[in-house]
């Protein structure tokens, strides 16, 4: 079989237990970043859904209701750009 890759060429990138760890703990903190995200985002469709559902019987529980959730995604996108320009001079 003729071989379509020099293996001799090349030295192979230096691979050891404590990297693949490391990377393997990346992978799941990065896992579990995108279930707390999901997570949240259902939290707060379900704050926004009560607060519609509650307009008829206690219009002061909806206002409370969608100034809570505005209140957290204002924030969270404070926190997101916060963290994402601090990423970017560090790096």
């Amino acid at each position: 079989m003729k071989q379509i890759y020099n293996f001799e060429k090349n030295n192979p990138p230096c691979l050891n237990e404590r990297y693949l760890r490391k990377e393997a703990e990346r992978r799941k903190l990065q896992r579990q970043t995108i279930l707390l995200t999901i997570a949240s985002i259902l939290s707060q469709m379900v704050v926004l859904l009560f607060g519609i559902l509650m307009w008829q019987i206690q219009p002061v529980v909806t206002l409370t209701c969608i100034l809570y959730v505005l209140t957290a995604v204002l924030s969270s996108g404070v926190i997101v750009i916060v963290f994402t320009k601090k990423r970017r001079s560090i790096a």
